[in-house]
This record gives C-alpha cells, sequence and structure tokens, in this order.
C-alpha cells in the first residue's frame, strides 16, 4: 500500500507540522511504502529524503523534492507533461493550520477518492474557526468562556466604540486570532496598553480576533478523542505545564524555554533549523515534548464530565479520526476552550502505553481504510 504523509501548508504551523510529520514518519517507515508530501506555496512536493531543515528552507533543493500533482488517486510528477509515478491507497494528514485542518485539504483528497485520517469537512471548518466553534458549542449546551469578536476592518473603522466595550468587559481579556492553533498569536491582556499591543499582535495572523474574559487561576486539561466508524473513545486526561498566564508557543514546543537562536516568544515561531538547536528546549520532540502531568490529578467527577462532553462534542460534529480537545478548568467549573482536528505530535502520546509509540502508525492508516469503507455514493438516474 502506498500511503501519502501530507505535511507542512503556509499557516503559522507549517514548521511544527514539519516536527509532527517526521515523528510519524519514523513510527511507519520500513513496515510501509510512506510517501512524504510537502505543501509549500500552494504546491505539492514529494520528499525524496525527509530532512526537518530542509524541507524548512523556502526555497527547496530540486534534488531532494519534485513537484507533483495529484488527480484522481493518482501522483503525477510535474514537468512540461505528467510522468505518472504511482495510485494511492490512503493519506494521513499531519499538516496544522490552514488548508491542512480548515477541511480544504480533507474535501480535496475525498474528491480524489483518496481516504485520508481526518473528516468530515464541515467538522473541520467548525473547528478551525474559534467564534464559529464557540456558538456551535453554547448551541450543544457546552459551558464556553464567554467572549466577544470582530475584524480588522471594524477595529480600524469603530476603535473608540471596541475600546469602549472593551471597557465594559474589564480587564483581564485573552485576545486570540480565531484561526490559528498552537497558541500563535495569543496574548493575555490586563489593561487597555497590552490590549492594543495583544490585538496588534492577533492581527498578524488573521484579521478576525476572538476576544474572552481572561480566566485567573485555571487549569489546563486536554484529552484526545478518536472517532471512527460511529465509535468514539476517549483518553485519559492531560494536564500541561505552563510558564505563564496562557499555555505559550513556548510551553508547548520548547519545554518553556525560549531558545537562544531565534526571538521566539509566544507567537514568534522562527526559523526551524534554529529552533532544533535550542538548548534546554524539546523543540525535536514537538507537543509529545512538553511538559505535562498525565493523566492528569482531578477529582473523578471533573475527569468523567470533560471526557463525556468530548465525546458528545464528537458525535454531534461528525468528527473522525484523532482530535485533541482542550478544556479549562476554574473553581470546579469545566470550560471547552478549542478543538483540534489535527494536533500537535497527532496526539500519539495520549494513547501510547508505557511509552511505546509501536502500533500507532498502524492505527492511522485503520481509520483511513474505515474511511474508505465508510463512503457512500449516489447516483441519480433521469428517466425520459
Amino acid at each position: 500500500m502506498k500511503i501519502l504523509l501530507i505535511f507542512g501548508g503556509d499557516s503559522a504551523e507549517s514548521e511544527i507540522s514539519i516536527l509532527t510529520a517526521k515523528q510519524i514518519f519514523e513510527m511507519g517507515k520500513g513496515k510501509w511504502d510512506i510517501v512524504p508530501i510537502l505543501i509549500k506555496k500552494g504546491r505539492m512536493f514529494w520528499c525524496r529524503s525527509f530532512r526537518i531543515v530542509e524541507c524548512a528552507k523556502d526555497e527547496l533543493d530540486p534534488k531532494l523534492f519534485c513537484e507533483i500533482v495529484i488527480a484522481g488517486k493518482t501522483v503525477f510528477l510535474k514537468r512540461k507533461k505528467l510522468k505518472r509515478l504511482f495510485e494511492v491507497d490512503a493519506a494521513v494528514v499531519a499538516a496544522h493550520g490552514g488548508s491542512g485542518e480548515n477541511g480544504e485539504l480533507c474535501a480535496f483528497l475525498k474528491m480524489n477518492q483518496i481516504p485520508c485520517s481526518v473528516g468530515d469537512s464541515t467538522a473541520l471548518a467548525i473547528a478551525m474557526d474559534k467564534v464559529f466553534a464557540k456558538a456551535v458549542f453554547r448551541d450543544f449546551d457546552v459551558p464556553v468562556v464567554d467572549g466577544f469578536w470582530f475584524l480588522k476592518s471594524e477595529w480600524e473603522k469603530d476603535r473608540k466604540n471596541i475600546l469602549a466595550k472593551v471597557e465594559q468587559w474589564g480587564y483581564p481579556l485573552c485576545v486570540k486570532p480565531a484561526r490559528q492553533g498552537s497558541s500563535v498569536g495569543i496574548s493575555f491582556a490586563k489593561n487597555k496598553t497590552e490590549f492594543e499591543k495583544a490585538l496588534s499582535l492577533a492581527f498578524e495572523f488573521d484579521d478576525k480576533v476572538l476576544i474572552e474574559r481572561g480566566l485567573v487561576g485555571f487549569r489546563e486539561l486536554n484529552v484526545s478523542v478518536v472517532s471512527v466508524d460511529g465509535q468514539i473513545e476517549v483518553s485519559e486526561i492531560e494536564e500541561p505545564v505552563r510558564a505563564s498566564d496562557i499555555l505559550s508557543f513556548a510551553d508547548k514546543y520548547l519545554g518553556g524555554q525560549k531558545c537562544a537562536k531565534t526571538s521566539v516568544e509566544n507567537a514568534k515561531i522562527g526559523d526551524i533549523s534554529q529552533k532544533i538547536g535550542c538548548k534546554n528546549g524539546n523543540v525535536e520532540n514537538g507537543m509529545a515534548g512538553s511538559k505535562r502531568k498525565f493523566p492528569a490529578e482531578i477529582e473523578p467527577n471533573v475527569r468523567d464530565e470533560i471526557r463525556a462532553i468530548a465525546k458528545d462534542v464528537a458525535r454531534k460534529l461528525g468528527f473522525f479520526g484523532v482530535a485533541r480537545f482542550d478544556f479549562l478548568l476554574l473553581d470546579g467549573k469545566v470550560f471547552l476552550n478549542e478543538i483540534n482536528s489535527v494536533p500537535g505530535s497527532l496526539a500519539f502520546y495520549f494513547w501510547a502505553k508505557n511509552g511505546a509509540l509501536e502500533g500507532y502508525f498502524d492505527r492511522l492508516v485503520d481509520l483511513c481504510l474505515k474511511q474508505k469503507n465508510d463512503q457512500k455514493s449516489c447516483v441519480v438516474k433521469i428517466l425520459k
């Protein structure tokens, strides 16, 4: 079987996607015929040799990367005349953020009849947009942190009224780009000056922002969900360890440390070739290398509530594959924060038994094949 491993993309999380893909590739290497496919600047490249630093470069070495085109289940080498390379059986998606996580890539693969490890595209689109997701969660009677949103164009035209609304809400506030992950662009603002600075940062990554009440003294709790063939499995719960008001990019991917070689700070990801050498950091391990308590030390009723909400929301949204649900806990009250449909490290650390990774790539392929079996079509015949 030919299995595509698709990663990269043009989101702010593309470099982290490279790390995730390398982890997953190593799990299945030798047992499966894995074809790494890097998305860069809207184009797809077959990685002849999977080298992390080379994948992160702006200009790709043509000796290592060949541009390809996918049509139907066939991969073609892109030349003046397309050259047929091979047929594809399935695709494991490791592209964080952007088109990799908002349903576009999933829809493209489905259109080409290639079963993939994530879906459905509607659920992915909802989960990717924090504003849409919050509205849907409320409709499901799931508790969420109060908030409001606006566009960059509205801020530029009506700054005075938006600031007046902010003052009515009061501080602290959490400022988030509506369609980003990995804590990219998220800031905690305790006054007007910090709010405007946070807003400026958020607008670097999205022209739509979500403003939430800034909870103080909360705990972050995450759980992974595997949904396939009508069956939903929920993992144990983790508690990530953070070094600031929010779980920052540095907490997730640098073990709480900033890299001496780059200005990585909250959302400033920088160049991956610099981060790999970060002293005291765990960037090579992706989310699997961040500090955490697993399982989390929480009351049984909190554990049951979190797992029940995750299972119920996954079922109602029609999620397929592996996802990570992120929660906040404050004074015994649980809030659903967001869903990561293509989570860092594909959430394998939730499911590794005694740290063993054997069989995880097999499970991802199995998800693809079950999605293939679930696909249905209806041909409508028009009778004269």
